[in-house]
Parts: structure tokens; C-alpha cells; sequence
């Protein structure tokens, strides 16, 4: 029978191993919350809100709260733009409306 928590004791020991083999002390306690945060973040520009939230599963109001790491997204897509470049296909939208207000 199928246990869920077989997956997250998976999980932890793999990400146990990247922090020791990669020396990334953050691995040692962060897990999905961090991948979550980063990639809703490198995607706020590409895709609608709407698309975002269904993907990492929470409501606009933590999404937004949780998972939305900036203000204004060209210093992310800065330093992703190695992941761009091998992709010509995606061009990521650095403009003033990517700047989210505090109200939204």
C-alpha cells in the first residue's frame, strides 16, 4: 500500500545529499516551499496569475503572501537568463507592469 510519507522521507534524504554534495546549507531544513518561491517567481512574468496559483496549488491571497518574492522581476530573470538563452523560444517580459502594487 502506497504512504504518502514514503515520499517525503524520499525527498529529505535526497535533499540531505545536495546539501552535503553541493555545500548548500539551505537544503539542510528548506524543501518544496523554496522551489515553490522561485519558480512562481521566474514565472510571474510568463504566465497569468490564474495559471500560477493552479500550478502551486494555493489561493491568490497566500500565493501572493508566500510564493511571490519580489516586487519587480528583472533582477530574477537576471540571474535565470543562462536558462533563457537555451531556450530562443522564450523571451521573458521585463517591463513596468511586471511590478506588482502592495494591493494586488
Amino acid at each position: 500500500m502506497w504512504d504518502p510519507r514514503n515520499r517525503d522521507r524520499k525527498l529529505a534524504a535526497v535533499y540531505q545529499e545536495l546539501a552535503n554534495e553541493l555545500d548548500i546549507a539551505m537544503f539542510e531544513h528548506e524543501r518544496g516551499h523554496s522551489w515553490r518561491t522561485t519558480n512562481n517567481t521566474l514565472l510571474y512574468d510568463l504566465l497569468p496569475e490564474a495559471t500560477r496559483i493552479r500550478l502551486f496549488g494555493h489561493s491568490k491571497a497566500v500565493n501572493r503572501a508566500k510564493y511571490t518574492a519580489v516586487t519587480t522581476t528583472e533582477a530574477m530573470v537576471a540571474a535565470a537568463s543562462p536558462l533563457y538563452s537555451t531556450r530562443p523560444d522564450v523571451t521573458p517580459d521585463v517591463t513596468a507592469s511586471s511590478v506588482m502594487s502592495p494591493d494586488e
